[in-house]
Parts: C-alpha cells; structure tokens; sequence
C-alpha cells in the first residue's frame, strides 16, 4: 500500500504544518480573520461535519462516514474503509501536530455514534495522533489536516458533496458569557497539564467546569517569566491572535548569579521589540520567601525599572510574608518604582492589597489596574472592602493558571474564569455575567487589544 501514498507525504514536507495561529490549508488568503475552528468550518470543512447537528441522527452519521470515505478514496487511490484512512495517517504522521490535543465531552459522543455505525469498538479514550478509532476523523482539527493535503478541486468538491443538510434542524448554541484571562502562564500550564505540545487555545479549555460555568473565551495575556521558558519569535508567532505576551523575570530569580540575570534581562529586552509582545512583567517583590533574599529582590526591580515605556503594560507581582496581606511589600514596591512616569500602564496581579495600599497606588499610578482571582474566598474584611471600592472601570479577572486551582483539581485553567468570577461577584454583589464582560472590556483597553 505505501507505494500508492508517497504522494501524502511529498504534500506533508512540502508544505509548514498547522500552529494554533492562522490555516494549514496551502493557499489560505483568509488566514487571521476568525478564530482556527470558526474558520475551518466556514471556509474548509464540510458542512455535514457541523456540530450543531445532532451527532446521533441516522443521516448525519451516515453523510460523515461517506465524507471520509470520499477523502480515503483520493488518498489511496483506490477503494477503501475507513480503517485504512487511519492506517494511513498513522504510518505518514499526518496528525502529529495533534499529539495531546484532548477531545470534548461533545465531541466524544459524536464519535461514540460513528464508532456504533461502523460496528467497532469504542476506545475508553479517543486519542487523535497517533489516531486510535476511525471515529476520531471527524474531530475538526483532523479534518482541518485532511483538507489541507488534498488537491484544491477535491477539497472544493468534498465542500459542495456534503453540505450541512437543510432538512435538519440545527440545535441551538447557548450564548455564553464573555471572558478574558488577564493573567495565565502558558509555559507552567503546559507542565502542570504534561502537555509540552498542546496548543495554546486548546491549552485555555482544560479545565474541569460545570455546564453552568461555561464561557466563551474571548483572550487572554500570557505571562513567560522564566528564563529557561521564555518564547522564541517562532513560538510567539504560532500563538492564537487574541492572545498576549508579557515576558518578564519573576523576583524569585533574583537568587541567580548577576551574569544570569544580566542573561535575563538582555532577552528580555530583545523579546520586547517584538510586536506580539504587550507588557513587561512578572516584575516586583516576593516576601514569602526568606528575608535575606529580600534586598536581592530590590536590585532586580531597580535593573528592570530600565526595560520600562509607554508601549508596554508593567505586570506587577506582589507578595507579602506569609500570613500577611503584603501592605509593606507593595508600599516598599512603589517606593522603588517612584522614577517611573505616572502616566505608565501598570497591571497589579492577583491583588491582595487592603484600600489603603489601593489609594496610595492609584495616588501614583492613576493608569493601574487590579486584577482577583480564586484566592478572593479566602480575602479579609479589608481586603473585600478595597474589593468593593475599586471603581468597575479598573477591574481585571485572571486565573494565574496553572495556579489556584479548585479543590481535587492538579491545576487551573482560563475557562475556569466563571468560576473565579463568582466569588468577585458575590463580593461586589453584583451578576457574574455583568463582571465578565466588564473585565473583559477592561482588559482590552489596557492591553490595547480592541
């Protein structure tokens, strides 16, 4: 059989394989204008394949696996089934960019339904590369890689042969409220996961959630402040459009030696000419470690104060000595950011700072946002009342993933933020929803992401 399919792996090396950012179909001019998944159904995929049908209609499993059928015929050349298309994409590696990419409880039941059409055993897990049932073929990111080594006319054809049926009644899609994760960390998320390839807008939808606490992720600012993580320009670019980069270097690595360090932050410098990069950041103070790393700690911010301009939003840290809610921390941070304009943008994260600490802030940096996470159930009198007080145009909503995560969970996740929101909602007594997209807004205009 291999002498009939040389011609799938000539197309495979001839052509740069799919990231989450932008089509893997060769000749995409449409390549930026939707989300990966918005526009591989809109422009790629054929319409049988749409999800809003129902996945356990007669008809619409059948039209599916005559749709693959169709696609394993042009790539044989010859009559076949289904189970050798996954022979074959297997043995070409067709769907290796795919290795870790988890499939949706929705999407499992639909493949639950081709496996009981084709009469084959349904796996405990669908794994999609190396691909383990015929019936994980019709995951969209497969068909994605299916389309894209066809001939232009085929995958034209295969559009218009198998449209989505006009005699059935698509189901309703929930409108889900809006959300924005201000602050996640991709690099320690994909760790947590074990999913060093998995991409990023699949990444941000890991999280366990209730059907209630569903969102509709809109962005996110991911932070890289890790010198043996930071991102190259390729791995920036392969990153989804509605995601941002912040690069930084957290204090707790404060404690390398000045020659790593000055490494750091000449890396730091170059990566912030890039365009994809929005805020500088993690920078500030960590007390919850010893105190004689502490003065360490103020050098750092002192040799940062000079990678700081008006492009970039300053991605604040700051942590008080355990126990405490970090008053002398952040009082001791904006002393040693006083040399910087009061016009700059900054983004305190995971604030947990009391209304005194929030007035003096904003007395300097009038330009400050403040962004709340999990640990809100667990604030202080003090620290709901500056919750409270906080004018709404100034509130952010972060994750800080893979950090913070729900009990009996191993980490957290951006589409997690419902729940998040909840506990600041119920503080400010006001509706969960109204709070996401106030957030949401938020993070936009201090990102400069609209």
């Amino acid at each position: 059989m291999d002498v009939h399919v040389s011609h799938v792996r000539e197309k495979l090396d001839k052509q740069e394989m799919p990231t989450n950012q932008g089509c893997c179909v060769p000749g995409c001019t449409l390549e930026g204008q939707d989300l990966p998944r918005v526009h591989a159904f809109r422009h790629h995929i054929p319409g049988i394949f749409d999800d809003r049908l129902p996945c356990n209609d007669a008809s619409v499993v059948k039209g599916r696996v005559m749709a693959l059928t169709q696609v394993a015929t042009w790539l044989l050349r010859c009559p076949c089934v289904l189970s050798e298309l996954v022979d074959l994409v297997n043995r070409q590696r067709v769907l290796a960019p795919l290795s870790g990419v988890r499939v949706s409880p929705d999407c499992r039941q639909a493949m639950v339904e081709v496996c009981n059409y084709l009469g084959v055993s349904v796996p405990q897990q669908f794994v999609l590369s190396p691909a383990n049932s015929p019936a994980v073929l019709i995951h969209w990111r497969v068909l994605s890689l299916l389309a894209a080594i066809l001939q232009p006319e085929d995958r034209d054809y295969w559009r218009s042969v198998f449209p989505c049926p006009s005699d059935i009644q698509l189901q309703s899609v929930k409108s889900l409220p809006v959300a924005f994760d201000s602050h996640f960390h991709i690099d320690r998320l994909r760790n947590a996961a074990q999913a060093p390839c998995m991409p990023v807008d699949e990444l941000m939808e890991l999280g366990q959630v209730e059907d209630h606490q569903l969102v509709r992720l809109v962005g996110g600012i991911g932070i890289f402040c890790d010198p043996n993580t930071f991102p190259s320009p390729q791995d920036m670019s392969g990153l989804p459009s509605n995601v941002g980069v912040v690069v930084g270097l957290h204090p707790k690595h404060s404690t390398m030696s000045n020659d790593r360090i000055n490494n750091a932050l000449d890396r730091v410098r170059n990566m912030l000419k890039c365009e994809r990069v929005v805020g500088l950041g993690e920078i500030g103070l960590d007390h919850s470690v010893a105190d004689k790393q502490w003065p360490r700690q103020n050098d750092l911010v002192r040799a940062m104060l000079h990678l700081i301009n008006d492009r970039h939003v300053v991605v604040v840290h700051c942590r008080g000595a355990s126990g405490d809610s970090g008053v002398e921390a952040y009082l001791l941070l904006l002393h040693l950011l006083s040399p910087i304009s009061r016009t700059q943008r900054f983004h305190v994260h995971c604030f947990t700072g009391d209304t005194y600490v929030l007035t003096k802030w904003l007395a300097a940096f009038p330009n400050t946002f403040f962004s709340f996470n999990r640990n809100v159930q667990g604030f202080s009198l003090d620290q709901s009342e500056a919750l409270r007080s906080l004018d709404e145009n100034k509130l952010l909503l972060e994750t800080d993933a893979p950090y913070f995560r729900a009990t009996g969970q191993w980490f957290s996740a951006p589409n997690q933020l419902f729940q998040i929101a909840e506990g600041v909602a119920k503080c400010r007594n006001i509706p969960v929803e109204h709070f996401l997209e106030v957030s949401c807004n938020n993070a936009l205009r201090l990102y400069r992401m609209q």
